[in-house]
């Protein structure tokens, strides 16, 4: 079994000596492989310096060497939904070692101190880099969807209404057709079976899930949000288009560790509505789910 840790994990993981040493023991009993989402590992960096940048990264490193295979690094989440798009995908495609000896290089160059700032810098271009590129693939759809939905001109109630039968079948992949075929590469005939074949295109199936309760949420005037009680899953923020990333490289995994607890309802909202396979939940919530 594996879980994938996002950013707001993985720095409670390593946040102090006595965190590390109760993930360090979760993972042990828990007997599952923990993976990191390569979005997490700069976003957890990129807003830390001096000391507490290098004392994270001791703990970080400590973590890969007590842990061995049972902790390792996923491929960007992007990157995940373009190999899906190629091919069948049997479990989370890893970074290959290359990748993995540029993270442990970085580690040691602010454990030395002298170079942190440099390393520091990459990690918050990486993250502006990953920010901007999620917002340019997904700018054209959610304003053909804003415009879409706000044409509807729903009330509170019906847009309410309309959530509670959410499904995959009210994944709009018509609004979706640019992102599939153009950022992920997936030729126009096989976009439709996106939703259909499930096994085949987990990633894929999650990230648009997602998109559209995001597009949903960029449509949705701000004094709707208030008068439904499931329309704050709605509420639209620019990281959402990260988060949204992160998530679906879960796909593959058995849980997705986040301590967002938006992210979580909305996660468990999809996969109650039979739009993503995994389970959500908090490192301490975890525990529950292992005993």
């Amino acid at each position: 079994m594996d879980a994938l840790l996002d950013t707001s994990s993985l720095s409670a993981a390593i946040d102090n000596d006595k965190a590390v040493a109760a993930f360090t023991g979760l993972v042990r009993r828990s007997k599952m492989r923990f993976l990191i989402a390569r979005e997490a590992l700069d976003e957890a960096f990129a807003g830390v310096s001096g000391e507490k940048l290098v004392q994270k990264a001791l703990r970080l490193e400590r973590l890969f060497a007590s842990l061995g295979s049972a902790i390792d690094v996923a491929e960007l989440g992007n990157v995940i939904c373009m190999l899906e798009a190629k091919g069948r995908i049997a479990s989370t495609p890893l970074l290959n070692i290359q990748e993995r000896k540029e993270i442990a290089r970085e580690l040691a160059v602010i454990k030395a101190g002298g170079s942190a700032l440099s390393v520091l810098k990459k990690a918050s271009t990486r993250v502006g880099e990953y920010k901007a590129e999620t917002r340019d693939v997904w700018k054209g759809a959610i304003e053909e969807g804003m415009q879409k939905y706000r044409a509807k001109k729903w009330s509170a109630r019906e847009l309410g209404e309309s959530l509670l039968n959410f499904g995959p079948e009210h994944i709009d992949t018509t609004v979706l057709m640019g992102v599939l075929t153009q950022s992920m590469g997936l030729p126009p005939t096989e976009c439709v079976w996106v939703l259909r074949r499930t096994e085949r295109y987990k990633s894929l199936r999650a990230y648009l899930a997602m998109a559209q309760v995001l597009i949903l949420g960029s449509s949705v005037p701000a004094d709707l949000i208030s008068q439904h009680p499931l329309l704050r899953r709605l509420k639209y923020h620019p990281n959402h288009h990260m988060d949204m990333m992160i998530a679906s490289s879960a796909a593959y995994a058995d849980f997705f560790v986040t301590e967002d607890k938006n992210l979580t309802e909305l996660c468990r909202f999809l996969r109650n509505r039979g739009c993503l396979g995994f389970r959500s939940c908090s490192l301490s919530a975890l525990e529950y789910h292992i005993r």
